[in-house]
């Protein structure tokens, strides 16, 4: 599709105007991160796994909100919902910011999530609108490689706002950033879901759409795995703050040690893009499966026999992290592609049940932290094996095997 003479905007700009509705998600969840001790202790948190909810709290509105952006989307439109959703960003940053107890913060943590489900939904949906297949995993690709520059920057950046103010800094930069893409959004942003191709908002069509989509083993498998992928990356974030400061005792580096690790990250979703064309979704998604598995059964091991140290588990956990990026825009891509006339639905479906499940997920294994890397290293196991049958199940026990379109 020329995209100069069909939706108005270049290619170039498309993709980094994808990438920012997803940062808004990254910078208000890693951003976070180093805060952590500081806001726990604003609001007198009195157990120290309580700092958790700040990231899990979030995490469930992001969750629970995205099929209402994807039924919604697909009624109305792109555009309109995406903008909704960045002006209830701003207003639920403001509400944070302002917060006197722990209550108005969780709730305002809460909120973000809601309306942050909405700017990547939504932007994973227009993607979907304008490509399908193998197109669409390398379009993904790309916008991840730049999506996951922000995670490898936001840990730093909320470090130096602590440094230079307090913790409210942030959520004045991330108000700051929402009213800057929204802007963008208002002046730039195309319309990519015509009316002729919207569908009714009323229950019995919704159930019939539903039904729909889960009737596809593809897409049902590849939702699982994504969502054992996405419990990787949260259990990850979710406990980094009190590995990396409470047992190997790096709090000066603990942001360094976060952008190395989302590097490795950008790396391979750049890899992927130029990969996937060549070599297909399946092999590469199912190759970093296996990797994720057998990495984390290393770590496993020597977790259990007190060989952990601090540099392997770097090693480790930094290679662990790098599968994902052969995971996600593949999952996606894989999962949506027979659903190009109900993207924004089939996207929200997707988005809501890896996000929820991963969430919670995490945040039971985080529950069990006990001073040591244990619990992460036998969820991280988990879910590798979780992720390795669903792709079996979806592949009908067939993988590393493209399919023939």
């Amino acid at each position: 599709m020329d995209f100069k003479k069909q939706l108005n905007i270049g290619a170039f700009e498309f993709v980094f105007m994808m990438a920012a509705f997803m940062s808004l998600h990254a910078f208000t969840m890693d951003a976070m991160l180093p805060a952590l001790p500081n806001i726990s202790n604003y609001l007198s948190m009195s157990h120290r796994n309580d700092l958790q909810f700040i990231v899990t709290v979030y995490l469930l509105g992001f969750g629970a909100a995205q099929v209402f952006y994807g039924l919604f989307s697909d009624r109305f439109g792109r555009k309109k919902l995406i903008i909704l959703a960045l002006i209830i960003y701003i207003f639920s940053s403001l509400f944070t910011l302002f917060a006197q107890n722990q209550l108005e913060f969780l709730l305002g943590r809460f909120i973000q999530g809601i309306s942050c489900a909405g700017t990547v939904v939504i932007s994973i949906s227009i993607i979907r609108d304008i490509y399908s297949g193998r197109a669409m995993s390398r379009i993904m690709s790309l916008v991840m490689m730049i999506f996951m520059l922000f995670p490898v920057l936001a840990p730093s950046v909320g470090l130096s706002i602590v440094l230079i103010y307090d913790w409210h800094g942030i959520f004045i930069f991330l108000t700051c950033l929402g009213i800057l893409i929204l802007f963008w959004s208002l002046l730039r942003l195309p319309e990519t879901l015509p009316k002729n191709k919207r569908r009714p908002l009323n229950c019995t069509a919704s159930i019939k759409t539903i039904q729909e989509i889960f009737r596809s083993r593809i897409f049902l498998g590849y939702m699982i795995a994504q969502t054992f992928a996405l419990a990787n990356i949260f259990s990850f974030l979710t406990l980094s703050e009190q590995i990396f400061i409470q047992v190997f005792n790096i709090g000066d580096i603990y942001p360094i040690i976060l952008a190395v690790i989302a590097l490795a990250s950008v790396c391979t979703s750049l890899l992927n893009s130029l990969l996937v064309v060549t070599f297909g979704m399946r092999r590469l998604s199912h190759s970093a499966i296996i990797i994720f598995m057998l990495l984390s059964a290393i770590l496993l091991y020597l977790t259990a026999n007190n060989m952990a140290e601090f540099w392997p588990f770097v090693v480790i956990s930094t290679l662990i992290m790098a599968s994902f990026g052969f995971m996600g825009a593949n999952f996606n891509a894989i999962a949506l592609e027979p659903f190009g006339h109900i993207a924004g639905t089939a996207s929200s479906i997707i988005g809501t049940f890896s996000t929820l499940g991963g969430t919670l997920m995490s945040w039971f294994v985080g529950q069990f932290f006990n001073g040591s890397t244990l619990s992460l290293a036998i969820g991280l196991t988990a879910f590798g094996v979780g992720a390795f049958i669903a792709t079996l199940y979806a592949e009908h026990g067939v993988i590393l095997k493209e399919n023939k379109r």
